[in-house]
């Protein structure tokens, strides 16, 4: 640090130097004792560049990546960093797909359970309406409809549906949110509201 707090032209070369290497310019004013602010009107003054896109990939490059950042021209390092990306994300995929595909094998081998619970079971695992209906013989529709939450309960069983509606009407008198209601039984705040409204 040069006198009155000046900058000293080493203190420029190291400037140009870490801001070149993407070092994160908190870093570089810890480095030279200096308020960040300062750092970035020194950058400033200094007019440097660096590439944007470069800077956001670094937050979640691999250290590999991060490591090389100054050997690749930008676009390159952006190019190789998205690539990793994809291949993590395809990778992820891979993984998930095949532990449902176990999951929904599974399902099917255990004779206690009839279609519906099949269905039902195998969604809760992850497995897509197509994917089920194709298994199944049906539409996609048709396996949504199954597994909603309460379809065959709340929606065509009045009994049920009076029980449910008497239930929500008793939390909701005992203090419980129109929200947490909504949350707990899958109906919207709406309908919560109207079914409250009377009580």
């Amino acid at each position: 640090m040069g006198p009155l707090g000046m900058f000293t032209p080493e203190d420029d070369a190291r400037i140009r130097e870490w801001y070149a290497a993407y070092v994160p310019v908190p870093d570089i004013a810890r480095q030279l004792g200096r308020s960040v602010g300062v750092i970035r009107q020194r950058i400033l003054t200094l007019e440097l560049r660096r590439d944007r896109s470069v800077y956001m990939c670094l937050k979640w490059a691999p250290d590999h990546l991060k490591s090389r950042v100054t050997d690749f021209d930008p676009l390159v390092f952006r190019d190789a960093c998205f690539a990793w990306r994809r291949e993590q994300q395809a990778a992820a995929i891979a993984g998930r797909r095949k532990q449902v595909a176990k999951a929904c094998s599974a399902i099917d081998r255990d004779r206690t359970l009839d279609r519906d619970a099949k269905i039902r079971a195998k969604r809760k695992a992850g497995a897509t309406l197509q994917v089920i209906a194709d298994q199944h013989g049906l539409t996609r529709e048709r396996v949504r409809q199954l597994t909603t939450s309460g379809w065959e309960v709340a929606g065509y069983n009045k009994e049920a549906r009076a029980n449910r509606n008497a239930k929500i009407r008793a939390e909701w008198l005992a203090g419980a949110s129109r929200q947490a209601i909504a949350r707990q039984h899958g109906l919207s705040v709406t309908r919560v509201r109207q079914l409250t409204r009377t009580v």
